[in-house]
């Protein structure tokens, strides 16, 4: 090989791992999937959530699932994977600022805390890994209830999740 196709070569980023496998390898605590703690085993739709914000081809993905059907541990572990795996800014919107406090003490920050490939991230200054704003070492995540539009301006972000999206704005009404 010569050294101009050796530079090339390590270029190439590696591979990225498939998202259901590395989903798979993650524990998840108590609190977080009641069902089953442990070694994520997911329903078959929300490996399909996983995959399609996986996947660089898709823009959107919108779940329409019943209470307590995992759909927010199933959008929490795809964004996980793109700070792993492609790692960008990143706005939650929740539909009450108390809801995005709750995601990210609870859902967040007990989900990177468990696993090594997630905490590996966090920042050392404990004052950067905050309940609402998380600097990771190669992205920060925003998390902000939609009751206010102030909450979502001026965030340059690679990717965006509104959970609960039927209510944004009824404060407002």
């Amino acid at each position: 090989m010569t050294l101009a196709a050796s530079f090339a070569h390590a270029l190439i980023p590696p591979p990225r791992p498939d998202p259901i496998e590395w989903a798979r390898a993650l524990d998840i605590p108590p609190r977080e999937s009641a069902s089953s703690p442990g070694p994520y085993n997911p329903e078959p739709y929300q490996a399909e959530i996983i995959r399609a914000i996986a996947d660089p081809a898709v823009r959107d993905v919108t779940g329409c699932i019943g209470t307590q059907g995992g759909k927010t541990l199933s959008f929490t572990l795809g964004l996980l994977y793109l700070l792993d795996a492609d790692p960008g800014n990143t706005l939650i919107g929740t539909a009450t600022l108390d809801m995005a406090k709750s995601i990210g003490r609870e859902r967040i920050h007990s989900i990177v805390d468990a696993n090594a490939c997630l905490s590996r991230h966090k920042p050392a200054d404990p004052d950067q890994f905050k309940v609402l704003e998380m600097a990771f070492d190669r992205a920060t995540w925003i998390i902000t209830g939609t009751q206010s539009e102030k909450g979502l301006i001026s965030r340059p972000c690679a990717y965006t999740w509104i959970d609960e999206a039927q209510q944004i704005g009824r404060a407002h009404v």
